[in-house]
C-alpha cells in the first residue's frame, strides 16, 4: 500500500492538478505527502558568455533571480500546507537547490512510493519549462512510478468512474507495473480493464492471460482484452481511453524498443500528448 507520496512541486498551470490529485489520494490512502519544490541551479550560468567587466552584474543578477526563486518555492509549499491541513492529510515540505533538478528528483523519490507530477512540469523555475526531457532523464532511470496528470487532462479525468486502463504488452516495464499496481492497490474499488495489443492475435491472448492471472493471484480482477492489431498502440490505447471512458491508463514507460526509445518512448510521447486522463508509469 502506499504510505508516502512525493508532489513534484511548481507553479505551472497543470501543476494545480498534479496537486490536488495528490492531496485526493494521500487523503484516500492515509498516506504522508511531500510538496518538493525544486530550484535548478544550473540555469544562472548555463550556456551563458560573461563579457568583460559583466561578473558583477551577472552575480547580482543571479542573486535576485535566485531569491525570488526562493520566494516562490516556499509560497508554494505554505499553499500546499493549507491544503495539506485542511484535508487533514500529514505534510512535509521540502525546497531543494541543485544544479541536476531531475537527479535530485530520483534521489528524493527513493525515500516514496509514488510520484506526482504535471507534464508541464518546470522542475527548477519559472523560466522556460524542459518538462518532457527531464520527465524522461527520470522515467530512465525511475526508482518509483510516476503519476502524470497530462495537458490534456482537466479535472483529474472527465470520468472518475470510469475504470482504469492497464496496458501490457509483456515487456519488462509493463511487468513491473503490473507489480506496482499490485503493490500500491492505488484504485481498489475501480474496474480495471486489461489491453494487450500485439500484432498476432494469438500471442496477445496468450499476454492476456499472463497478465490477467498474475493479477488475479493478487486479489484484482480485470476484464482482459486481446487485440491483434499491427496499427499504433498509441492509437488503440487512446481509442479505448475514449471509448469506455478512462479513469486513468497505466502502462510500461517502454516496451520492446531500442535502446534510443529509453529517452522517451514514441508511444509514450503520444500519450502524454493526447490522453485525457492521468497516465501512470513505470520504469
Amino acid at each position: 500500500m502506499i504510505k508516502r507520496i512525493l508532489l513534484d512541486l511548481n507553479d505551472s498551470p497543470f501543476a494545480y492538478e498534479a496537486r490536488a490529485y495528490a492531496l485526493k489520494l494521500a487523503g484516500e490512502h492515509r498516506a504522508h505527502l511531500t510538496a518538493l519544490a525544486l530550484i535548478d541551479l544550473a540555469r544562472l550560468t548555463q550556456g551563458e558568455a560573461i563579457p568583460a567587466g559583466a561578473l558583477a552584474f551577472q552575480q547580482q543578477r543571479n542573486r535576485v533571480w535566485l531569491n525570488a526563486w526562493r520566494t516562490q518555492a516556499d509560497m508554494l509549499i505554505d499553499a500546499c500546507r493549507q491544503q495539506a491541513l485542511v484535508a487533514g492529510v500529514g505534510f512535509t515540505g521540502l525546497c531543494i537547490e541543485d544544479e541536476a533538478p531531475a537527479a535530485a528528483l530520483v534521489r528524493e523519490a527513493r525515500h516514496h512510493d509514488l510520484l506526482v507530477s504535471a507534464t508541464d512540469a518546470q522542475l527548477g523555475s519559472a523560466g522556460a519549462s524542459e518538462d518532457s526531457l527531464q520527465l524522461a532523464h527520470y522515467l530512465a532511470d525511475a526508482p518509483r512510478p510516476l503519476l502524470l496528470l497530462a495537458k490534456t487532462t482537466s479535472n483529474h479525468s472527465s470520468h472518475p468512474d470510469g475504470p482504469i486502463l492497464i496496458a501490457y504488452d509483456g515487456s519488462a516495464c509493463a511487468a513491473r507495473m503490473l507489480q506496482q499496481l499490485a503493490f500500491m492497490q492505488l484504485w481498489p474499488r475501480s474496474p480495471k480493464r486489461l489491453i494487450v495489443i500485439h500484432p498476432s492475435q494469438a500471442d496477445a491472448e496468450t499476454l492476456a492471460a499472463e497478465a490477467a492471472g498474475y493479477l488475479a493471484s493478487h486479489g484484482i480482477k480485470v476484464t482482459a482484452v486481446a487485440i491483434g492489431s499491427t496499427l499504433a498502440a498509441a492509437d488503440i490505447l487512446l481509442a479505448e481511453c475514449a471509448a469506455h471512458h478512462a479513469q486513468a491508463l497505466a502502462m510500461g514507460a517502454f516496451g520492446h524498443n531500442s535502446w534510443r526509445e529509453r529517452l522517451f518512448g514514441s508511444a509514450t510521447r503520444t500519450l502524454l500528448a493526447r490522453a485525457n486522463c492521468p497516465l501512470l508509469l513505470a520504469h
